[in-house]
This record gives structure tokens, C-alpha cells and sequence, in this order.
């Protein structure tokens, strides 16, 4: 049996639960500590979970792309309706992030 392990990088923005204006920078600099060491610990895969807007979801597929290339990872949203939960249009969000990340949407 091939057995995954799955480890969950939480949201900066869900943490601290306030819709307050934080640069990119901020962004990535909250996530690398904790992406470095669950990439170090042997993590298969990263589960980035309830990411509430566009921008920081866009930090983090940054950062994992140009520091953490080897790294695996997943990507889901606090939606309310059609929106996240910092207001940004969920398929915006989506479609951005596919086509900037040459990642694919059927896979």
C-alpha cells in the first residue's frame, strides 16, 4: 500500500479571521517558514486550505513555484456564493491562477 502524507498550510488571512490589506511580501514571508518545514519534515503533498482572496493565493502558488519547484500541492478557497470570503470572484480567482501556473484544470 502507497501511503500519501497530506500536511495542511492554513490561510494567514483565515488565521487571523480580519479581511485586513497585506502586501504579497508579508504573504510569502508568512508562508515560507512553515512551507520549508513541512516540505523538510517529507510532506508528499500540501494541502493550502481555505484561502479567503485571490491575492494570497497567488503568494503562495509564487512562492512554491520559484523556492519549493518540487513541491506538491493543492489549493481551496472560503467561498461565500460566488465569492471568497475577501470579496474576490471565485472563477477570476481560478482561471488566474491556471493559466499564470501552467497548472491544468482537469486533472
Amino acid at each position: 500500500m502507497n501511503l500519501i502524507v497530506t500536511v495542511t498550510v492554513s490561510s494567514y488571512l483565515a488565521v487571523l479571521m480580519s479581511p485586513i490589506v497585506v502586501t504579497t511580501q508579508e504573504l510569502s514571508d508568512w508562508h515560507r517558514p512553515r512551507i520549508a518545514a513541512l516540505v523538510a519534515a517529507g510532506a508528499d503533498l500540501l494541502a493550502v486550505e481555505t484561502i479567503p482572496c485571490q491575492g494570497e493565493a497567488e503568494a503562495v502558488l509564487t512562492l512554491l513555484q520559484n523556492e519549493f519547484p518540487d513541491a506538491r500541492a493543492y489549493v481551496t478557497f472560503t467561498c461565500k456564493v460566488r465569492y471568497l470570503l475577501h470579496t474576490s470572484i471565485f472563477l477570476n480567482c481560478y482561471y488566474y491562477n491556471i493559466s499564470k501556473n501552467n497548472l491544468s484544470n482537469n486533472s
